[in-house]
């Protein structure tokens, strides 16, 4: 949550909720386009200690 917030790209997406269970990062929410859900996945991705990303991202207006 932490480095999402305090990335210049990222910190504007508010609407992402972030949980964290044995290594495993679920992502449940919405975001402003594709290429902000593909930045979230990397970034967590990155973080020591992930061991998964449950990338649940929705992009707002899409269902």
């Amino acid at each position: 949550y932490i480095a999402l917030r305090n990335n210049s790209e990222t910190g504007h997406l508010t609407n992402v909720k972030v949980q964290v269970e044995d290594g495993v990062v679920n992502l449940v929410g919405t975001v402003t386009s594709e290429d902000d859900i593909g930045m979230v996945q990397s970034i967590v991705q990155e973080l020591e200690g992930v061991l998964d990303v449950n990338n649940n991202l929705q992009v707002e207006g899409i269902y």
